[in-house]
């Protein structure tokens, strides 16, 4: 989470925030890679990033959207790589 804020210059506060129809692109990279560098459930990511009740199911959802983006973008695919490159290996295995 720290390394996704420091890249795009924002507060760990942001990534907690959801705005209907609006797409968090930090929130959606940082939920992306703690699933894929960490393989968090889909409950830790969700407490992780204040997603509480009917929501549980809300980072499924996100990683889906990821998915399709990380597919049609570019941009994003370097982005999420430049940033892991920034993670100390041993973050990534806890």
């Amino acid at each position: 989470m720290q390394a996704v804020c420091a890249d795009y210059g924002l507060d760990e506060s942001e990534l907690a925030k959801s705005r209907r129809g609006w797409f968090n692109e930090p929130r959606a990279v940082a939920i992306h890679m703690v699933r894929m560098m960490r393989k968090d459930s889909f409950a830790d990511i969700a407490s992780a990033f204040g997603l509480r009740g009917y929501r549980l199911d809300a980072p499924r959802g996100v990683l889906e959207i990821m998915k399709k983006r990380l597919a049609t973008d570019p941009d994003l695919g370097t982005r999420c790589q430049r940033i892991m490159k920034t993670i100390p290996k041993a973050h990534t295995e806890t």
